[in-house]
């Protein structure tokens, strides 16, 4: 070995390998990911955009990797992008959840209201016909028109204060805002009214069929459970 060898003359001098430079695209994308994880709803939206990025910025990793001379940084940085875009997803998917269970629980909630309130309305009507069907079965007899079950004017009157006294409790009280429940009562004031005045009209009739008393006993109990129902 010559004195030149041994102190390094003569040799020549290896080329240095050139550090490995992030590509501008995958050192933005790796901060954009970073700050949407950090966000507790990121949104959809972005990151839809960000996939799109990603994928770009992964066509640039995987040139470098193939052509071998930077592969090794490439494939961390490819990595690193793909283990945060895990996370991104992770909560964005974990929030499409959430949201769709809200969804469905607040349609479920809103349906049970509904169907509540639709069976309710039911319910008033079916009490709403029977005090009809009393009315009318008070005026039948007021003409000592023979019905066919034996209707009586005291048990067509019994039979229309104690459906009007439960629409009252149950439904005119309680659900009175409801624009169908009102419009019951509405109607219930207006056909009591009219069974007011259809005595009225037929008092001579009354007296000779000797039906006065009778008839002014039952309007008695039937406008005194009126004034209830009016009061609500």
């Amino acid at each position: 070995m010559g004195i030149a060898d041994l102190f390094g003359f003569g040799k020549k001098e290896e080329k240095k390998k050139i550090p490995f430079r992030i590509p501008a695209e995958a050192s933005a994308i790796s901060t954009i990911i970073d700050a949407e994880n950090r966000e507790n709803y990121p949104k959809l939206a972005r990151y839809q955009e960000i996939v799109e990025g990603v994928k770009v910025v992964f066509e640039q990793l995987d040139a470098i990797i193939a052509h071998g001379k930077y592969a090794e940084e490439a494939v961390r940085i490819r990595e690193d992008i793909k283990n945060k875009m895990g996370q991104l997803t992770e909560k964005i998917n974990k929030n499409k959840e959430a949201a769709k269970k809200e969804s469905n629980e607040d349609y479920v909630a809103s349906n049970m209201v509904y169907l509540e309130r639709k069976g309710m309305r039911i319910q008033a009507k079916t009490l709403f016909t029977e005090c009809l069907d009393a009315i009318e079965s008070i005026m039948q007899c007021c003409k000592e028109e023979r019905l066919k079950d034996g209707t009586t004017m005291e048990s067509a009157t019994g039979e229309l204060i104690k459906a009007l006294s439960a629409l009252n409790t149950v439904y005119f009280k309680k659900h009175g805002e409801d624009k169908e429940i009102k419009n019951m009562r509405e109607e219930l004031h207006k056909k009591i009214q009219d069974l007011n005045e259809f005595f009225e009209e037929n008092r001579e009739c009354r007296k000779e069929k000797r039906l006065e008393a009778k008839t002014e006993a039952s309007l008695t109990e039937i406008l005194r459970a009126t004034m209830t129902v009016s009061d609500t």
